[in-house]
């Protein structure tokens, strides 16, 4: 029987890759669900979305869907900080870039307190956009949204920041971390 996902330990660069593209999409969401469920646990997590991925399938204005994640976080309670950056989606043929692209992109990162994530959370925001998820906080609350403010961290992939990290790639099926990572434990989440 072929695998219908993929676990790949990177040993130099200390990551895991779990691809899981060419599992039935009805059973994606679920199966992404309880890796994120099982990585996360109950712990603390600053999450980053960055609307250069959000909205390079569905078009969207940055602006427009930076407004409607914020206040859904500002509504559940959760501290958060939105930054403006480099707008990357521009249109291009054969390499030349066609017309400036004149709409700002953003960056919005929240704290989100233990115990926390649920399905509904997922359902809202999880399962809609590309983000990094850091796990274990650094340096308090306060200071490190400060930081990302000031643009001292991009990545979440900065263990000056934060401990752990996930990269969850809802557009290409894969989820990257360097967490410790069960593999039969993965595999148990997949539907045949």
């Amino acid at each position: 029987m072929k695998r219908k996902i993929k676990i790949k330990k990177d040993k130099k660069l200390g990551r895991t890759f779990i691809d899981f593209f060419k599992l039935k999409d009805k059973y994606k969401k679920d199966f992404r669900f309880g890796v994120l469920n099982t990585l996360i646990k109950d712990q603390q997590l600053f999450v980053m979305i960055n609307t250069n991925l959000c909205c390079l399938v569905d078009n969207s204005v940055p602006m427009d869907n930076i407004k409607i994640i914020e206040k859904y976080i500002k509504d559940k309670g959760f501290s958060n900080i939105v930054v403006p950056i480099e707008n990357t989606n521009k249109k291009s043929v054969f390499g030349i870039i066609l017309g400036a692209n004149k709409n700002s992109s953003y960056k919005l990162g929240f704290i989100l307190p233990k115990n926390n994530f649920d399905r509904e959370l997922f359902d809202k925001l999880f399962n809609i956009y590309d983000m990094e998820i850091g796990i274990g906080l650094v340096k308090d609350e306060e200071e490190t949204l400060e930081d990302f403010r000031k643009g001292y961290f991009d990545t979440l992939f900065n263990n000056e920041y934060l401990e752990n990290n996930i990269f969850v790639g809802i557009m290409f099926d894969k989820i990257i971390t360097d967490l410790e990572v069960d593999e039969d434990e993965i595999n148990n989440l997949v539907k045949i």
